[in-house]
């Protein structure tokens, strides 16, 4: 396997708007993605395999005529994921190391248009 590489990758995103409703412009949003087969970017033994990652993440929003408000959650799961490598130091001493991800987190964001 090549080091930094994943052998499985999948990805999806869906979208949904209310359009004739009372609640017109409103919409929701989920999405996950799946990563199996994984290896760290250099390992000095042969394969560093790391786990396999699955994240969710979700949004609602509101569109309105010159505006669109949405608040995001990503890693809806809160679950710890990371990737990992190596670092060689100057006297040729491997050390691996893990770089996490952030865990459940949010955003809100506003939009206008002119």
């Amino acid at each position: 396997m090549t080091p930094g590489t994943i052998k499985n990758l999948a990805n999806a995103w869906l979208s949904y708007r209310l359009i004739e409703t009372k609640l017109k412009g409103v919409g929701i949003s989920l999405g996950a993605q799946y990563q199996g087969g994984r290896y760290a970017w250099y390992s000095f033994s042969g394969e560093t395999p790391l786990e396999d990652y699955f994240r969710m993440d979700g949004a609602i929003s509101y569109q309105g005529p010159k505006y669109t408000i949405s608040f995001n959650v990503n890693n809806l799961l809160d679950k710890y994921l990371y990737s990992g490598s190596t670092l060689l130091d100057g006297n040729s001493q491997a050390y691996y190391f893990w770089i996490p991800e952030a865990p459940r987190n949010f955003r809100l964001n506003v939009a206008y248009r002119f």
